[in-house]
């Protein structure tokens, strides 16, 4: 998976500036839907974190010090339209502190343990079903037209996703993959050419087990219901 942490340093990073350079030309951006859409992938990323350290074993200690930090990233994204070096907003102090960009380098290197790394394999692999999955909606008639815009709309997404995965990150991609994994349980269950749908059952289920992505709780349930899964 993507390192959050790394992430969003990396963000972070990229919106110091100088206190006379304009923030959209600082954040390389040129307008209010480009700045939102990099806001809200940094808001991601910090629910990310949040997410991966509270199931880590850490010592209080540090644990309150991440969560501390947390609450200062969270702010430096919010303080647009707020100029981080020289126009400081009640609530907002000290908007600009190496130390905490600092320590989010450190959690970024603590965060490496935790994280797999991305199978490129797996992606190349998952990627190919993908394209298959779409091709097989092509094919198949027998499905009801508004599910085959459905899965169409969710394995474009999961495409989506997977192509750009430094910048969706690995939650993002983990929902794509159960939402396919039910959509495909869909088309299965009301195809009448289930032998041009049982072979995705293993191709959609492979990356998960060669570390793509983790495999959650939906997507296990929605391989037991599959038909032909053995499942209920």
């Amino acid at each position: 998976m993507a390192n959050p942490a790394e992430l969003l340093h990396q963000i972070l990073s990229d919106w110091v500036q100088e206190p006379t350079k304009p923030i959209y030309s600082s954040r390389g951006i040129h307008d209010d839907e480009s700045l939102m859409q990099r806001h809200r992938r940094a808001i991601r990323l910090i629910d990310e974190i949040d997410q991966i350290v509270s199931g880590m074993d850490l010592p209080g200690s540090r644990r309150d010090s991440i969560q501390r930090n947390l609450a200062k990233w969270t702010k430096w994204v919010f303080a647009y339209p707020h100029n981080w070096l020289q126009v400081p907003d009640k609530g907002y102090p000290n908007l600009w502190d190496q130390d905490a960009l600092d320590a989010l380098d450190l959690v970024a290197h603590l965060l490496e343990n935790q994280v797999p790394k991305v199978d490129e394999a797996s992606r190349d692999s998952y990627l190919t079903t993908i394209n298959e999955v779409i091709t097989a909606l092509g094919a198949d008639e027998t499905l009801p037209a508004d599910l085959r815009k459905h899965i169409y709309i969710i394995a474009a997404h999961a495409r989506h996703c997977l192509e750009d995965y430094e910048m969706t990150g690995d939650f993002a991609l983990q929902a794509a993959v159960e939402r396919l994994a039910t959509a495909v349980q869909m088309a299965m269950s009301f195809t009448k050419s289930e032998g041009a749908w049982s072979k995705f059952r293993d191709k959609l289920f492979f990356p998960t087990v060669a570390g793509l992505v983790a495999s959650g709780p939906q997507l296990a349930i929605a391989f037991q219901s599959m038909p032909g899964s053995g499942g209920a």
